[in-house]
């Protein structure tokens, strides 16, 4: 059974009731800015949280560093039949499923709703937290490389009929473009592509958070070590950054790399385990790892790479600066704006090699890059993005527009002058 809004909580009653929703939970950035979102609330509203499983909070908040409070959260399980991508990713038709039962059976009894990640339809206006473009295959036709020619989306009559019965590129406009809504974006980049893309001006954007303190840990660094972090999915191009240092391993330079994702059955990770396995004597896999093994991890190493094209934000990006790992990132997307430094940023692998090598033989520089970028970004430390994020929620719902109607009646939205 669908949990009650009105229905009483062992925390403040009085409290208004808020639907929260992201389709799908699994390990990423979108899972963490969720966490750190129901946190950000948890004490102004009294919070359904709808997903298409079942949410381990434990777990959730050991990995993000968040402090969600399970006792503050009702959860609305919305299975669904689509399934999902091999990678584990949704799909835009499994999208479409959750968001036909969301509509049918939890929004219409809930005033205020918000979506936290990319736009969901609630049939009502309703905040929009938008993380990244793959909600429209438009967009990530345009925006994002997806890796391997092999990995990339092929255009078939299965895909034009997926795409079809799912949310495209209308429904998106349809839904961002209210006049009563609210959207957020995580980066100037997705503000800057929200406004070229749909029109929209003045976008407030509220950056990812992190939860490190800038990096205390006293552990001598090893000079040759480089991190990488993220889901194991094409878009991120884990192969780019095999071959990178692959190459200037080659040439000279004795470089290790450490990985921090999770590996599943899907062909993309067969594909890069195939890569790693004749170089386990220098690339390292421990996993998915616990928030205290991670540190550990990062503790170690000098260097950070990301390689995903047109990143929305990059918070591995962040964390990698936060931890002392001077990251080298592609020269487009969000990334740019936690790492503005040139000499960091890259065009192509050769671009990548060469400016890696010249750090290499630079450790001033790097060192000082170092200290440069670890307080740069505590700027998105997750005690900014809580009080960003609740401020914003709360203006959104009590001050800028009334509601005028009863709970499961269509509502209509006014602008409070």
């Amino acid at each position: 059974m669908l949990p009650d809004p009105a229905q009483t909580q062992e925390e403040p009653t009085d409290l208004p009731p808020l639907l929260v929703a992201n389709p799908w939970m699994e390990r990423g950035g979108a899972e963490a800015i969720t966490a750190w979102t129901l946190q950000a609330l948890q004490r102004d509203f009294r919070i359904t949280f709808a997903t298409a499983a079942g949410v381990d909070w434990v777990a959730l908040n050991q990995a993000y560093g968040s402090a969600v409070d399970p006792q503050r959260i009702q959860v609305a399980v919305l299975e669904t039949a689509a399934r999902l991508t091999p990678e584990g990713k949704a799909t835009i038709q499994q999208r479409a499923a959750f968001e036909k039962r969301l509509i049918e059976e939890v929004a219409p009894r809930f005033d205020r709703c918000m979506s936290a990640y990319n736009p969901l339809d609630f049939g009502r206006p309703a905040i929009q937290s938008i993380g990244d473009f793959t909600f429209s295959e438009r967009m990530t036709k345009q925006l994002y490389s997806l890796g391997e020619e092999k990995f990339r989306p092929k255009s078939s009559l299965v895909r034009r009929v997926t795409n079809a019965s799912g949310k495209n590129h209308a429904d998106s406009t349809r839904i961002l473009q209210n006049p009563y809504g609210q959207v957020i974006a995580n980066s100037d980049w997705t503000a800057d592509m929200l406004k070229w893309e749909y029109g929209l001006h003045d976008v407030p954007v509220i950056a990812p958070p992190h939860d490190s303190d800038g990096g205390t840990s006293d552990r001598v660094k090893n000079p040759r070590r480089f991190a990488c972090m993220g889901r194991v999915s094409p878009e991120k191009r884990w192969e780019v950054v095999i071959r990178v240092l692959s190459d200037l391993r080659a040439a000279g330079y004795p470089l290790e790399l450490t990985f921090l994702g999770v590996f599943d059955d899907s062909p993309y990770s067969n594909f890069i385990r195939s890569l790693i396995e004749p170089r386990h004597n220098w690339i390292f896999v421990p996993g998915f790892v616990s928030q205290g093994n991670k540190l550990n991890y990062l503790a170690e190493a000098s260097f950070g790479i990301h390689a995903c094209d047109n990143e929305a934000f990059g918070m591995a990006v962040a964390e990698l600066a936060a931890h002392g790992c001077v990251p080298f990132v592609p020269a487009s997307g969000g990334s740019r704006e936690i790492v503005p430094m040139p000499e960091l940023q890259f065009r192509d692998e050769q671009d990548a090699k060469v400016k890696i090598a010249a750090l290499l033989q630079n450790e001033e520089r790097a060192g000082d890059l170092r200290q440069i970028l670890s307080k740069r970004v505590q700027r998105y430390q997750g005690a900014e993005f809580v009080e960003r994020m609740r401020d914003l929620v709360v203006s959104f719902f009590e001050s800028r527009y009334a509601v005028a109607g009863r709970r499961g009646a269509q509502l209509d939205y006014m602008t409070v002058d």
